[in-house]
C-alpha cells in the first residue's frame, strides 16, 4: 500500500507590540511543504528501510511548493542512485538500487530536502544475496552463444586458453556473465533443429551432446573461470550456463526408449516426454560435475520460429508444458526469434511470455543481409522494446580485417558491426536491455588481432560489455 505523508513547516515572523493602527513589519506568514509517495519510502513510520538483495527501481512522487533536491551519501553512491538532483514544485524521481552480490549486507542513505528548511534522510539497508547455487533461475546480462558439435576438429575444439578470451578482456576485465551452449548438427550430420539437415537426431545423439557439454565444454568453462579469478581476483557470482533443448520434430519415429517404452514423435505427449527426459539428464549431469565457478541457469528452445504455420501451432501447447517443467527445476527458459517472424507483428512477438519464456532476445539480422536497410537495427530495437524483449548483437569473421569478400554494393561488414554498437547506444539497449551475442568464433580473432580497425571494434564492444557488467553487479573489476 502506498502511504503518503505531508509535513508542513510554518515560519511566523515575530511581531512586536505596535501602536494601535500600525502596520506589522517583516515577512508575512508562509507555509512550505514537502510530500513524498512511494511503495517503500514513507515518513509515517520509520525512515529506515530494509530491502532484499535483488535490484530495485522505484518511482518516487514529490509534492512540493518550493525547490527540492536529492542526493546520496558518498559511501553508497555506487549502488544507490537518484536520477533527479533537483527540481521546482511537484515532480518525481527514480531511485535505483543495484543487486547486492558483495556477500555482505550494506547500508546507505539518500536525502530529499528543501535546502535549509526540511530534509528527509532515508537509511537503506540491503540484504546480501544467498551463496550461489549450482542451479539457479537467473538471467545473464550478457549472453555469449557458444556453438560446438560433439566432436569438434582439433583446430576448432575449445581450450582453456580460448575460453579465457571470452571471460576476460585483454586488459583483464570481466566480460560475459552467461554462456549458451548450442549445436546445430552433430558430427555425423544429423540435425538438432528443424531445417538444418534431412535426418534428425535421436536419443543417443541427445545423450552424446549432453555428455560432451558436461564432460568437456562446461568443465573448461569452470576451469577458465577459476583461472580468471586467480588472475584478477574473484568475481562474487558464478558464470551462468544454459543448454539448448533439441527440437523434437513431429512425425519422427523410433527416436529412442524411455522407461522401457519406445518413443516416437507422433503426438505431443511423446515429444514432451523426450524433452523432460533430456532436461532431467542435463540437470543430473550438471550437478554431478561438482562445478565451483559455473551454475546452470536454464535451457534454450532451439527452434527460432513459433506459431507461424499450422504445424508450428501444434508446438505451442508442448512448449508451454516444457516451460513449466524447466521452471520446476528452478531454471529459466530462453528463446531467440529471427527478424521476420510473425511478419513483423510486434503484438505477436510480445506473446513470448505467454509461451513460458523468461527472456527473449530479438535478432535484427542486419549484419547478414546485404539488402537490409540502414534503419533495420533501429526498427528491431523499437519492436523488441514494444514486446518487452532483449536484443541480439550479431557479427562473424567477415567483420575482421583480413576478410576480403565484402559485397561491393553493401557496407563493409566491420562497419555493419560498428552500427550495432552505436545504434544500441543511441536507442538505450546498452543501458537497459539484456543482450545475447552471436559471433561464430570471430571474437577470438578480434582478441588476437593487431589491426587498428579490429582493435577499435574490439575495444568499442568490450568497453560496453565491461561497463554493463560493472553496473549490473555493482563491482569494480
Amino acid at each position: 500500500m502506498i502511504h503518503r505523508f505531508l509535513l508542513a513547516f510554518v515560519f511566523l515572523a515575530a511581531v512586536s507590540c505596535l501602536p494601535r493602527g500600525s502596520e506589522p513589519v517583516g515577512p508575512t506568514p508562509e507555509t512550505h511543504y514537502l510530500a513524498l509517495s512511494s511503495p517503500h519510502f514513507n515518513s509515517d513510520g520509520s525512515l529506515e528501510v530494509t530491502l532484499p538483495p535483488e535490484s530495485l527501481s522505484e518511482r518516487v512522487t514529490v509534492k512540493c511548493n518550493g525547490r527540492w533536491q536529492t542526493y546520496v551519501s558518498s559511501t553508497a553512491s555506487d549502488w544507490l542512485k537518484c536520477d533527479t538532483s533537483h527540481a521546482d514544485g511537484d515532480g518525481s524521481f527514480t531511485l535505483t538500487v543495484s543487486r547486492n552480490v558483495t556477500g555482505q549486507p550494506r547500508k546507505g542513505t539518500f536525502y530529499v530536502s528543501v535546502p535549509s528548511e526540511v530534509s528527509y534522510a532515508f537509511v537503506v539497508t540491503q540484504q546480501a544475496s544467498a551463496p550461489s547455487s549450482i542451479v539457479s533461475r537467473s538471467i545473464p546480462r550478457d549472453f555469449m552463444l557458444f556453438y560446438y558439435n560433439d566432436k569438434p576438429s582439433a583446430q576448432s575444439a575449445p581450450t582453456k586458453e580460448k575460453i579465457l578470451k571470452y571471460i576476460l578482456t585483454k586488459d583483464s576485465q570481466w566480460l560475459f556473465d552467461g554462456y549458451l551452449l548450442l549445436t546445430i548438427k552433430n558430427s555425423e550430420g544429423r540435425s538438432f533443429g528443424p531445417g538444418y539437415a534431412d535426418i534428425p537426431t535421436n536419443q543417443k545423439d541427445w545423450l552424446a551432446l549432453l555428455d560432451y557439454y558436461c564432460s568437456t565444454l562446461i568443465p573448461l568453462l569452470d576451469e577458465s573461470a577459476a583461472a580468471a579469478a586467480q588472475q584478477v581476483g574473484s568475481f562474487p557470482r558464478r558464470l551462468k550456463v544454459a543448454i539448448m533443448v533439441p527440437f523434437p520434430p513431429y512425425g519422427q519415429l523410433g527416436w529412442g526408449v524411455i522407461d522401457e517404452e519406445t518413443v516416437s514423435f507422433d503426438n505431443n505427449a511423446s515429444r514432451i516426454k523426450a524433452c523432460e527426459w533430456y532436461i532431467d539428464t542435463a540437470v543430473e549431469y550438471f550437478k554431478a560435475g561438482g562445478f565451483e565457478n559455473v551454475e546452470l541457469c536454464g535451457f534454450y528452445w532451439f527452434n527460432e520460429s513459433l506459431g507461424m504455420s499450422d504445424s508450428e501451432k501444434v508446438d505451442l501447447p508442448m512448449i508451454r508444458t516444457v516451460a513449466d517443467y524447466i521452471h520446476s527445476k528452478n531454471t529459466c527458459f530462453y528463446w531467440i526469434p529471427y527478424y521476420d517472424i510473425y511478419n513483423y507483428s510486434t503484438s505477436e512477438l510480445g506473446k513470448w511470455k505467454e509461451y513460458g519464456f523468461d527472456m527473449t532476445y530479438y535478432q535484427p539480422n542486419y549484419f547478414f543481409r546485404s539488402d537490409a536497410e540502414n534503419t533495420r537495427i533501429e526498427t528491431a530495437v523499437s519492436r523488441a522494446h514494444a514486446a518487452g524483449a532483449g536484443m541480439e548483437m550479431e557479427f562473424d569473421w567477415r567483420a575482421i580485417s583480413w576478410y576480403s569478400g565484402d559485397d561491393a554494393a553493401s557496407m563493409k561488414y566491420s562497419q555493419r558491426m560498428e552500427r550495432y554498437i552505436t545504434e544500441f547506444e543511441s536507442s538505450g539497449v546498452w543501458d537497459q536491455d539484456f543482450v545475447a551475442y552471436y559471433e561464430a568464433g570471430a571474437f577470438l580473432y578480434f582478441y588476437d588481432s593487431k589491426n587498428p580497425t579490429d582493435v577499435k571494434l574490439y575495444n568499442l564492444l568490450t568497453g560496453k560489455i565491461t561497463a554493463r557488467q560493472k553496473a549490473y553487479y555493482n563491482i569494480g573489476m
